[in-house]
């Protein structure tokens, strides 16, 4: 690694130097040192070269856009001081780069996990675009579509029949004496009758709809199938892909990314 630090000029003062490393999730302000080494390298990218034969060109060729750089505050076995620079995934699609600290996972058995499941993501994703852009599923949510506008249509037919005959029925029932029981027994029947033909309206829409609906509803269920099992394929290849890494201390012990975290 004392190949790859870029020690400070001039060196710090040992009090000027943090006492602890801090949480890299955390929301302080970066120390001193840090920060200059931050803007030390952000200088250099301004420049723009990344490493010999890596030009930051590069970066605004990614269809993703940009990329994440970091520093980390060292101190040699000597007592100098300096830091270490690195980036996120690949440049240019290349792990190791001349001047920054190389991946910490282990390639051979990340190779072992990661095509594979590639090939698997990317064949389900390939399926899930092809259904969700299909005729078959345009066809089943447009007679969705187009059964749900008829409904609003009849519907809206319907309530404007109601409201002429409660009219009339109104105008009737006020013309009728108290003692003319048979009249106003006929106008309730009449009123009653409206509640169930609304009643057996929306019953029947609600039953006709989950027939037109069923297609639909097959088709969708297969696309959130094929996206769970991306998900979890997803999910399983990261967990492997995690346990790739291994992390060795200043005592050379080591162990895996996911064992820090757990059971995170």
């Amino acid at each position: 690694m004392e190949s790859l630090t870029l020690w400070l000029e001039p060196q710090p003062a040992a009090d000027a130097l943090p006492s602890a490393l801090p949480s890299p999730f955390g929301l302080a302000t970066p120390h001193p040192l840090v920060r200059a080494a931050a803007l030390g390298l952000q200088a250099q990218l301004r420049q723009g070269v990344i490493a010999p034969g890596f030009g930051t060109g590069l970066l605004d060729a990614r269809r993703e856009g940009g990329k994440m750089f970091g520093v980390l505050l060292v101190r040699a076995p000597d007592a100098r001081v300096g830091f270490l620079k690195a980036f996120s995934g690949q440049l240019a699609a290349q792990w190791e780069v001349p001047g920054w600290v190389p991946p910490v996972f282990d390639a051979q058995a990340r190779l072992d996990v990661e095509p594979a499941s590639d090939v698997l993501v990317k064949s389900l994703t390939a399926r899930m675009e092809a259904l969700a852009s299909s005729e078959a599923l345009r066809n089943a949510r447009s007679a969705v579509s187009d059964f749900d506008a008829d409904c609003e249509r009849a519907r809206a037919e319907l309530k404007v029949q109601h409201s002429d005959r409660k009219r009339l029925r109104q105008s009737l029932r006020a013309a009728l004496t108290q003692e003319d029981v048979a009249g106003r027994k006929r106008l309730d029947d009449e009123s009653r009758q409206d509640d169930v033909e609304r009643r057996s309206f929306e019953r029947r829409s609600r039953d006709e709809r989950r027939l037109v609906a069923a297609p639909l509803r097959r088709l969708e269920r297969r696309l959130g199938a094929m996206e769970r099992l991306r998900r979890r394929i997803s999910q399983e290849a990261m967990r492997r892909i995690q346990d790739t890494y291994l992390l060795t201390n200043a005592r050379g012990s080591s162990t895996s990314l996911r064992a820090l975290f757990a059971p995170g």
